[in-house]
């Protein structure tokens, strides 16, 4: 534009490609990023079964059951013909209220002051689904490097999701609980999944998904002929 402002954007499928590799490949744009070369090879014959045995037969069952699928199809009918429509929200993380939030985990489990019981994410996953009151919370996983054949240069889609009852997100170290002695991760309290019956209508399923990759990064410096710019995230 007249402020010799210039936009970068970068899009790629979700069909094709999961947070973990778009921010592979986002981050390599800046010149002193090191180039890693990532496997575009499916293990598609691979991971299908990889995810049964990475969150639970049972689990991966409800994931894909036809119950939850007719409440996500219902609740997006009901939402378009009421006209209401999506709201984006943000909010900013109190790092202090993170901060206690593992004090009071270490508290509660007798732990020292120095050990760790449980992470950002936890809290985050923990406080997220009891705000919006889910009836099943279900966390997005990444399964690189947490389930054999799958390592971090593997471009494409590898997550599952762990389904979570209201007693297993109660707190930050019950969710840190089912990630320890994986595969499978699951919840720890053994409370039976919904019915498909139940999962039709009045039942709330939650999904929360973390994109703080270690790759991550906030701000590209790119090359161009005067020097270098740099190009904010939105």
């Amino acid at each position: 534009n007249g402020n010799n402002e210039h936009a970068l954007v970068v899009s790629i499928s979700h069909v094709v490609a999961d947070g973990h590799t778009y921010h592979q490949i986002l981050s390599m744009l800046s010149p002193n990023a090191a180039i890693e070369c990532l496997s575009p090879v499916r293990k598609l014959q691979t991971f299908l079964p990889m995810t049964n045995e990475a969150i639970g037969q049972e689990e991966s069952s409800f994931l894909t059951s036809i119950g939850l699928m007719i409440n996500v199809a219902m609740s997006f009918l009901w939402s378009r013909s009421c006209g209401q429509r999506t709201r984006a929200v943000a909010r900013f993380v109190d790092h202090s209220l993170v901060h206690q939030a593992k004090t009071d985990a270490q508290n509660r489990l007798g732990k020292a002051s120095d050990e760790f019981v449980c992470s950002t994410n936890d809290i985050i996953t923990s406080s997220f689904g009891k705000a919006v009151q889910a009836d099943f919370l279900i966390m997005a996983i990444n399964l690189r490097n947490r389930m054999k054949y799958l390592e971090s240069n593997d471009a494409g889609n590898y997550e599952a999701g762990i389904p979570y009852g209201p007693p297993s997100f109660e707190t930050p170290e019950a969710i840190r609980a089912s990630l320890l002695h994986g595969p499978p991760y699951k919840r720890t309290h053994e409370e039976p999944l919904p019915s498909t019956i139940s999962s039709f209508c009045g039942f709330r399923p939650t999904l929360i998904t973390n994109w703080a990759f270690s790759m991550f990064k906030a701000d590209l410096c790119l090359a161009d002929t005067s020097g270098e710019m740099t190009a904010k995230l939105t």
